[in-house]
This record gives structure tokens, C-alpha cells and sequence, in this order.
């Protein structure tokens, strides 16, 4: 009887736990979904649209929430969790390649 008990138990971790690594929002998926069609890092005429993401996660964020100029306000379409994921993916491309979204690159 222990057995079962032991194997219910260790079968109801497992679900928890994958449960739980499923539910962490991806924010490349995000970004490809939302917010790649304006502010495409591959784009060198985008300039504009990606210096204004360059900001610190707080105005990034608030960015999204309430929008700005042409950009749509997400408040309510995504949550706090998806918009920190999709502001760490960003700035984490950015990152890695500098110039993305630069015309001309400046080095």
C-alpha cells in the first residue's frame, strides 16, 4: 500500500512540476507573434521603431502596456508575465547583436 501511495505521489510532483515549466510564457514566441511584424531586429530600416525599445525593462514595459504613438496598447491582451518575458527576449537580442535594427550600423 505504501508503494501505491509513494507512486501517486511522485506521479503528482511530476505533473506539477511540468505543469509549471509549461506555464513560464515564452518571449521569443511572443515577440515573433506580437511584436515582430513592427519592430523586426532583422529590418535596417526599423531604426526608429527599435531605438525606442532600447530603453530600461520598466519603460519598455510601459511601452507595451499603454503604447505608444502608433503602437497599439497591449494592457489586457498580455499579461505581467508574457510582457517581462517579451521585454527579456528583446533586450537579450539586443545584446547579442547591437546593431540590429541600425541604419548604418554605428560600431
Amino acid at each position: 500500500m505504501k508503494k501505491v501511495i509513494i507512486l501517486f505521489a511522485a506521479i503528482a510532483c511530476l505533473s506539477a512540476s511540468a505543469t509549471l515549466a509549461m506555464a513560464a510564457p515564452d518571449g521569443a514566441e511572443i515577440y515573433v507573434k506580437r511584436c515582430k511584424m513592427c519592430h523586426d531586429l532583422e529590418k535596417k530600416k526599423m531604426a526608429v521603431a527599435v531605438k525606442a525599445m532600447t530603453s530600461s525593462p520598466e519603460e519598455m514595459s510601459k511601452m507595451i502596456v499603454n503604447g505608444r504613438k502608433m503602437m497599439p496598447k497591449f494592457e489586457g491582451k498580455l499579461s505581467a508575465e508574457e510582457i517581462d518575458a517579451v521585454v527579456a527576449y528583446f533586450q537579450s537580442q539586443m545584446a547579442a547583436n547591437p546593431c540590429a535594427g541600425k541604419n548604418p550600423c554605428a560600431k
